[in-house]
């Protein structure tokens, strides 16, 4: 036979060792993330002052829609008790309301439906 050397960093305990005892799941503390060496902390800036950013946004929003009511438009009211009606993106207050004439068939549908009159002013 051979002689073979043997490797003893890779051996098991001795028998009469008591194997160390494993942690339970809720025992073990997460693991905790660390900053890369390279990352920089950047400083915290408040929000800066958007009322300036939603007037412009709704200049434009009032302008679209606008644009949307251009072409044919028919005069609705909506009648007492009621103040508005909405139906498809159209809205018709208790003043005279342009809509688009394509819109008018659905929108009195719609609104005998629902039990609100209109009627064109």
């Amino acid at each position: 036979m051979t002689d073979q050397t043997q490797d003893t960093a890779g051996e098991a305990p001795a028998p009469d060792a008591a194997p160390a005892p494993v942690p339970a799941p809720w025992e073990v503390p997460p693991p905790q993330a660390q900053p890369a060496a390279d990352a920089q902390e950047e400083p915290v800036t408040p929000p800066e002052d958007q009322s300036g950013r939603a007037g412009e946004l709704e200049a434009e929003l009032a302008k679209i829609r606008a644009d949307a009511l251009k072409g044919a438009k028919v005069l609705l009211r909506v009648l007492k008790p009621h103040i508005s009606f909405t139906h498809g993106g159209i809205t018709v207050g208790s003043e005279p309301t342009p809509v688009p004439a394509r819109a008018l068939g659905t929108l009195m549908e719609a609104a005998g439906e629902a039990g609100v009159k209109l009627e064109e002013a």
